[in-house]
C-alpha cells in the first residue's frame, strides 16, 4: 500500500477522531461509576497513539509546510503511549492499596 502524505492524513484524522470516541467511552464510564472495560479501553488507546506517532511521523517526513504541527502531533502520541503505559501498569496497584489502607486513600 502507497502511503501518500494525502492518506496518511486520513488516518491521522481517522485516529484522532477515534481516540476522542474512546476517551468519551472512558469519561461516560467514569461518571457513571460502571466498571466497563477500563483496562481494554486504555490499552485501544495506547495501540491507538502508537499507530497515531507512526503515521504522523510519516506526514511530518513527506509534508512539505506545517512541520511544527505534525512534530508536535507525532510527539504528544509517543507521550501518550507513555502515560496510558504507566495508567495500566500502576493505577491497578495503587487502587488496591488504597482500598486495603485507609491512609492511602487520596492516592
Amino acid at each position: 500500500m502507497d502511503f501518500t502524505l494525502n492518506r496518511s492524513v486520513k488516518i491521522v484524522v481517522a485516529l484522532l477522531l477515534t481516540l476522542v470516541a474512546t476517551q468519551a467511552a472512558y469519561t461516560v464510564l467514569f461518571i457513571t461509576e460502571i466498571a466497563g472495560p477500563r483496562p481494554f479501553l486504555w490499552g485501544l488507546q495506547a495501540a491507538l497513539f502508537a499507530f497515531l506517532a507512526a503515521f504522523a511521523g510519516a506526514a511530518l517526513a513527506q509534508t512539505q509546510h506545517h512541520h511544527l504541527g505534525w512534530s508536535a502531533i507525532a510527539f504528544s502520541a509517543v507521550l501518550n503511549v507513555v502515560q496510558v503505559s504507566i495508567g495500566l501498569k500502576l493505577f491497578g496497584p495503587f487502587g488496591e492499596l488504597a482500598a486495603q489502607n485507609e491512609a492511602m486513600a487520596p492516592l
